[in-house]
């Protein structure tokens, strides 16, 4: 596969990473990221299509990239995604009943594009069937990214969801930090500004995708509403620091947010372990902004009560730049749209 650009775009910031698929495995050439004003992607909607254009121009341009091609990969905030059966037929056919069940049982829009990918071979009473995964989302969004590429010059060639983009990752990798993973089950935390995805992964294939609004955005707010009585906004995340042992007003309402999201974490976490069908979870990998946070590791493996590490390696991507190897955490969705199994 020739290079390509593969674009994140989240609502706190831009990462762009420019590599290939050698074979299965990822090579990064560059890892470029730029923060975002708050407001110009809501839901993965782009609001202010000028100014993110100019911060993508502008990081094209002081970064010296050529490259036309661009892969784009979205959270699952704004998309449908939903696994059910249906029976095994032609392709037409089995396109037009996931469409069917997608508008009719799961409110999917007549107008959404719909794809999807069979998980599971099924036999059923000596019916054949396919266990499928398919994935609705707006026109509208499409069209407003395919929009923004183009206005740019840039080749628009595919557009992935970050949790697929995982998967094609993990089930491609036999290490993740040097320790073989394969057979075992693990959750990847996405803990970015506006919300926290949280992935349910077995054998490599990601079983469960579920968001939670609590984001790093609702952690500053939770602060800055306990420490600013009369309603002024602060802004408070460089404050925070889980490793001090120094009581401040931050710290406390930090520890108190964070226990409400452990909470909302743990609820996930049951009801992975009912639709894995598994006793325990081995580990939990987190990423994102969250992830940077001093100290995040060790609150959360206390309050959740399993081990947590930070994701500093997975034996599918190689970085050809020194610098960029610290980047994974940022850039790993990004790196896994570029994949093409």
């Amino acid at each position: 596969m020739s290079i390509v650009l593969s674009m994140e775009i989240r609502p706190e910031n831009i990462v762009i990473v420019e590599g290939q698929d050698i074979k299965g495995k990822i090579m990064i050439e560059k890892v470029l990221t730029s923060r975002l004003p708050s407001g110009n992607i809501v839901n993965s909607a782009i609001t202010d299509y000028n100014g993110v254009e100019m911060i993508i121009k502008n990081l094209l341009e002081k970064n010296n990239v050529k490259t036309k091609k661009v892969i784009v990969t979205l959270d699952i905030v704004n998309m449908l995604i939903r696994d059910f059966e249906i029976p095994f037929g032609k392709p037409a056919e089995m396109e037009g009943m996931v469409k069917s069940e997608m508008v009719q049982n799961y409110s999917a829009s007549n107008s959404d594009v719909i794809e999807f990918k069979k998980i599971a071979d099924i036999d059923a009473e000596g019916t054949k069937k396919i266990k499928v995964r398919a994935m609705a989302l707006s026109t509208q969004i499409i069209s407003d990214y395919y929009n923004l590429l183009t206005s740019l010059k840039l080749k628009p060639v595919i557009m992935d969801s970050n949790a697929n983009a995982l998967e094609k990752i993990f089930s491609n990798s036999t290490q993740i930090n040097g320790i073989d993973t394969k057979d075992e089950s693990f959750i990847v935390l996405d803990f970015g500004s506006v919300g926290t995805v949280i992935n349910a992964v077995h054998d490599g294939v990601v079983q469960l995708s579920r968001s939670t609004s609590l984001g790093l955005r609702d952690l500053n707010e939770y602060i800055s509403g306990k420490i600013n009585q009369f309603g002024e906004h602060g802004e408070y995340i460089e404050q925070v620091d889980f490793e001090s042992l120094e009581e401040t007003p931050v710290s406390i309402a930090a520890n108190n947010f964070m226990a409400q999201w452990c909470n909302e974490i743990q609820k996930v976490i049951k009801f992975a372990l009912l639709r894995l069908d598994v006793n325990s979870i081995s580990n939990m990998y987190i990423i994102g902004e969250g992830s940077q946070i001093p100290g995040i590791i060790n609150l959360i493996s206390k309050n959740l009560f399993i081990e947590v590490k930070q994701i500093d390696s997975v034996s599918a991507i190689n970085f050809k730049r020194e610098e960029d190897k610290t980047k994974l955490y940022q850039c790993i969705n990004a790196a896994g749209a570029i994949l093409r199994l």
